[in-house]
């Protein structure tokens, strides 16, 4: 059964998977390199000095930390659109050492309402790329990290959908069109 980290294990591992940029940066050419991030991986386990991790925990624990990281972000912006003034949400300990660096390497995909929403353009596409403010609160030092970048929402044309009642009717007009060209007369050799 997995071990359940507490905050200072969680902080220790996001700190030793900071410095493995093969399994983090999308920009890295290590990063598709299969050998170089499974040692990495082996890395990150030893690193953690807990006998009885697994290479499958220690995978596991990235994408809970990254759905967990995204979780966070989503509680921030609601946090600060709910014009709560000066209650804004505190992420996990963790978040900051996190957001440090995967921030500027992350893309978070815009997710697709199924309403048709008023700021779409003729085209299909969303106005997503405009710059909006930061989700993350100003650090100490009184600068403001980058927003997430969003891709375009594609919306494909929709056809108008016929009645099936009408199918129905195109289908028997087909069928007595058939019916009526392959009509002959029949001959005494008919049976």
């Amino acid at each position: 059964m997995p071990r359940k980290f507490n905050e200072e294990d969680t902080l220790k591992f996001v700190q030793l998977y900071r410095e493995h940029e093969c399994l983090w940066d999308k920009r890295c050419d290590a990063y598709k390199n299969k050998e170089m991030r499974a040692s990495a991986l082996e890395q990150l386990r030893v690193g953690m000095n807990i006998e009885e991790l697994t290479l499958d925990e220690v995978k596991s624990k990235i994408k809970s930390i990254r759905n967990t990281y995204y979780l966070e972000l989503d509680k921030i912006e609601k946090s600060t659109r709910s014009g709560a003034g000066g209650s804004v949400y505190k992420p996990k300990a963790w978040f900051d050492e996190y957001d440090s660096f995967v921030k500027p390497v992350s893309m978070r995909r815009k997710t697709i309402d199924n309403m048709d929403t008023p700021n779409s353009n003729e085209s299909g596409l969303s106005n997503s790329n405009k710059p909006g403010p930061s989700l993350v609160p100003r650090s100490e030092n009184g600068l403001e990290n980058e927003s997430t970048e969003e891709t375009p929402r594609f919306t494909p044309p929709t056809k108008p959908k016929r009645s099936k009642l009408s199918q129905i009717s195109n289908m028997i007009n087909d069928l007595r069109e058939i019916n009526d060209n392959t009509r002959y007369e029949e001959t005494d050799l008919d049976l």
